[in-house]
């Protein structure tokens, strides 16, 4: 009976968690680009060797809370790579204002 239940649970939480994934795709950005973007060269011209972003033991936790959600996180990210960051609701995925 108990491993009956915690197969319904598995099969809840994944269906909430696929109600979230449709949620997020379904959402419309909040921000627009502008209605006359600039021009820029192409990326192989653009952007030289050499050129990177590169950030260095970034840690972030929620105002009023004492566990940091990232802690200690560097990256260097070199022209045309991408980064993603994925974890859970809450994880500090989005937040923009790293310490």
């Amino acid at each position: 009976m108990y491993r009956d239940w915690n197969r319904v649970r598995k099969v809840f939480r994944d269906m909430m968690a696929i109600q979230e994934l449709f949620e997020c795709m379904d959402m419309q950005p909040s921000l627009q680009g502008p209605e006359h973007p600039a021009e820029y060269e192409s990326e192989s011209s653009s952007m030289g060797t050499g050129m990177k972003i590169e950030r260095r033991n970034v840690s972030y936790k929620y105002p009023g809370k004492n566990e940091f959600v990232l802690k200690d996180v560097s990256f260097v990210l070199q022209a045309g790579e991408t980064l993603a960051l994925l974890g859970f609701n809450g994880s500090g995925m989005s937040s923009d204002e790293y310490r």
